[in-house]
């Protein structure tokens, strides 16, 4: 049998929910900087400049084009 919830079971419940909704969120929004970040890169924009817009540290950025160039070989 269930059994109600108190005030603060329900309140840590709600922080959990919350918390990974946010997790979520911005594991979205740093896919979609990379996603961003690459296709800069793949229309030839300077590194500096993708570093700049994206806000991606420029070793992040290396990496990238590394795997861009392994993936077009």
């Amino acid at each position: 049998e269930l059994r109600k919830l108190n005030a603060e079971e329900v309140q840590k419940m709600m922080e959990i929910t919350t918390s990974w909704h946010e997790k979520g969120r911005a594991e979205g929004r740093a896919e979609g900087i990379m996603e961003i970040a690459r296709k800069m890169l793949l229309e030839g924009l300077a590194t500096s400049l993708v570093v700049k817009i994206t806000g991606l540290p420029e070793a992040e950025i290396a990496k990238l084009q590394q795997e861009l160039k392994a993936s077009s070989h």
